[in-house]
């Protein structure tokens, strides 16, 4: 009798110690794995770059120096990293888009790097930017901040500026003596 109490403890010790992995049950669904995110090529770190497999300080630091980034691929295309040393961190990277500081919302600015809610403010009352290191000039934000950013950012033009500002209805122009004007011969 003792020894059917003890082997029934000890039956139960061993139940409890046993993981519950090891142990039968019906079907087990396979866990699901979350892909990583993957490391923006333009906001990322040196010290994040180089904890990418094939890329040590000289290749984090050629990264970074060929910045902006539109696509991955230009790390390859670029020969800023070896075909091989890509193909092992293509599936780990991305390029995005640089942010617009003259259309960002004060939300997208608060997300960059060293801009929080009061530099955010800030750059939206300094707008129109017709270059992005006016954040700068117009001493919108420090420079360690402007360092911190400065890849991932752009100032775009609104498009009737890009176009050029000739103005005018065409009237006008070209007189004086002009010789051998014309088009070259092309039609």
């Amino acid at each position: 009798m003792r020894m059917r109490l003890l082997l029934a403890v000890i039956a139960l010790a061993f139940s409890l110690t046993t993981p519950v992995s090891a142990q039968p049950t019906e079907k087990q669904a396979p866990a699901e794995k979350k892909p990583a995110p993957r490391l923006d090529l333009n906001t990322a770190t040196a010290d994040q770059l180089e904890a990418l497999p094939g890329i040590g300080k000289a290749y984090a630091a050629k990264i970074v120096e060929g910045r902006p980034y539109t696509k991955a691929e230009q790390l390859k295309t670029r020969k800023v990293v070896p075909d091989a040393t890509y193909a092992k961190i293509a599936d780990l990277v991305t390029a995005s888009e640089p942010l617009d500081i003259n259309s960002a919302t004060k939300t997208e600015l608060e997300a960059l790097p060293a801009i929080g809610t009061a530099y955010a403010a800030k750059i939206i009352a300094g707008r129109p930017y017709a270059k992005k290191d006016q954040l700068l000039s117009k001493k919108i934000i420090p420079e360690a901040a402007y360092n911190t950013i400065k890849d991932a950012i752009i100032a775009k033009q609104p498009e009737d500026k890009k176009a050029g500002t000739g103005g005018g209805a065409g009237t006008g122009g070209g007189g004086g003596k002009g010789t051998g004007g014309g088009n070259g011969g092309k039609k």
